[in-house]
């Protein structure tokens, strides 16, 4: 471990360190342009500030965990000297691990206890209510999130996991598998907490298919689109304004000569003149978009839009290609759905499998574009959030917006996020299962005398990922997390597809999408309408 010290720490860890500050900057920024400029909530904010980083950390530390195992070896297949004593492998790897279990413990805190206090906290916000009574209330309600968490443990604990089958111990099947399920990690209380997780991020996999699915869609074919004129809209804002006068007209001259209007035409009238107020709400809106800086240099930026619309369509079809791919080889080449679809071998070429694979030897060009395709899911999964809104039994019940998002709505969007993120890892070992289990690493099999990349049949003579081995024991002995993880990609790839086609026919958006809502007031639109 002396050897690795000094060049190759300096050269991860300084990385590392700037990738993460570069991280904690943007999700900074990210945070500060959704929260509400009327309803802020300090607490809130920072609560959402600080999940969201601990979120990302728990799949930005993969990278990390990928370069050490690669780094374990040389092109030659030979464990390079400061990897070759076996103690200072599993040292490694055991660090490794129990930073991986801090993150998770961390997730799940913030998931069941954290942020629910804050929203309850927050919403037993009045004039009349003190700290303590606000507390207490909070607490009450948070034990609810706790008692579930505290279920999902005990019932991790308790149940009977798959073990080995009698009839596979001595198959060569399972001499293949079996030190995938190794001992590290073992014990009820790693069960309960892998329990726990797979729980979450069985709910994570909701999200991802019904928010990255359509984001990955619909942002890039937006830009491509492109949004409607401004100008086009003023004349339709005009228009609209001057046929709600004349419904409005319309209802009065029935009274003209009558006494008392009906309390019928009375609630007619008072929604015509909300909608007229909507109306010029939007028109206040469009005039001053189109006097902003943005609007008047739309013509120089319209065309690196489309460019950059047309790469990440191109990106998000690359992607599901390599889930398809990958999906259908675990279909055929895999031991089933009594051991989570797990695949040994790799049969079909990967496309980012091979790209991220090559790329692993310009360093850190691997990581840059390993970088490249998380930020594309976190965003994607945003865009989404963003389009839809938060629904709960088919009724929604918040918008993220910019600018506009309640303390509420900030933090159940960070708790579904941290859920997908959760669920991302399944997603990524989909994508590149080769890269995100060995790296780069190569091995001389018994037959050969070249090296070969390292796969599940090489044994003990690679070193596999700890996100790898946690997650293949996991939906090893869970099998039906593992399942329904599988059969979630699939569902994934099918929204994806149905949401091209909707984003391909829909009407292009609005300039001021998202900016004007019937329950904005007008303190909120001065805000946004500020310099």
């Amino acid at each position: 471990m002396e050897s690795l010290s000094a060049g190759l720490s300096v050269i991860v860890w300084g990385c590392t360190g700037g990738i993460l500050l570069l991280l904690l900057i943007a999700i900074f920024f990210f945070i500060y342009g959704l929260k509400s400029v009327i309803h802020s909530e300090c607490s809130a904010t920072t609560t959402a500030f600080l999940s969201l980083c601990v979120s990302v950390l728990t799949v930005a530390l993969i990278p990390i965990d990928i370069f050490l195992v690669s780094s374990m070896k040389d092109g030659n297949g030979t464990f390079e000297d400061w990897a070759a004593d076996n103690m200072t492998r599993n040292n490694i790897q055991k660090d490794m691990q129990y930073s991986y279990y801090a993150l998770y413990c961390c997730n799940a805190v913030f998931l069941f206890f954290i942020i629910p206090f804050v929203m309850f906290y927050y919403e037993e916000g009045d004039e009349d209510s003190t700290r303590s009574e606000r507390c207490c209330t909070a607490i009450k309600y948070t034990t609810c999130c706790v008692v579930v968490a505290g279920v999902l443990l005990l019932v991790g604990a308790f149940v009977p996991w798959q073990g080995i089958p009698e009839a596979e111990k001595n198959s060569t099947k399972w001499e293949e598998f079996q030190y995938l399920i190794n001992e590290f990690g073992n014990g009820k209380g790693f069960d309960a907490l892998y329990f726990l997780l797979g729980s979450i991020a069985l709910l994570g996999m909701l999200g991802i298919i019904g928010y990255t699915g359509i984001g990955m869609a619909a942002i890039p074919i937006t830009m491509i689109k492109g949004t409607q004129s401004v100008k086009s809209e003023l004349d339709e804002t005009g228009s609209a304004i001057q046929h709600n006068l004349r419904r409005k007209n319309a209802v009065r001259r029935k009274y003209e000569r009558k006494g008392r209007m009906s309390s019928r035409d009375q609630r007619r009238l008072q929604e015509l003149d909300d909608e007229e107020q909507l109306i010029k709400r939007r028109e206040r809106h469009l005039k001053s978009k189109q006097n902003s800086l943005a609007a008047k240099c739309g013509k120089f930026w319209r065309p690196f839009q489309i460019i950059a619309g047309l790469l990440l369509l191109m990106l998000s079809f690359l992607l599901i290609t390599s889930l398809f791919i990958t999906s259908l080889d675990r279909a055929l080449h895999s031991l089933g759905p009594r051991s989570g679809y797990v695949l040994r071998q790799r049969h079909f070429p990967n496309p980012v499998d091979i790209i991220l694979l090559y790329a692993q030897q310009v360093y850190p060009l691997d990581l840059v574009l390993y970088g490249a395709t998380l930020t594309y899911f976190f965003w994607t999964s945003v865009g989404g959030i963003r389009r839809i809104g938060i629904w709960l039994c088919c009724i929604r019940i918040y918008r993220i917006r910019p600018k506009r998002t309640k303390p509420q709505a900030l933090l159940f969007m960070c708790a579904m996020v941290i859920c997908m993120i959760m669920a991302l890892n399944t997603m990524l070992y989909t994508l590149a299962p080769d890269y995100l289990s060995y790296g780069y690493q190569k091995y001389i099999p018994a037959n050969g005398t070249e090296p070969v990349q390292c796969n599940t049949q090489a044994g003990k003579d690679c070193v596999m990922t700890v996100t790898v081995t946690l997650m293949t024991k996991f939906l090893y002995k869970v099998w039906f997390f593992g399942a329904c993880y599988y059969w979630s990609t699939w569902a994934f790839i099918g929204v994806f597809l149905i949401s091209v086609v909707v984003a391909l026919i829909r009407r292009r958006e609005s300039s001021i999408e998202g900016r004007v809502e019937a329950s904005d007031t007008e303190d909120s639109d001065e805000e946004m309408l500020e310099p």
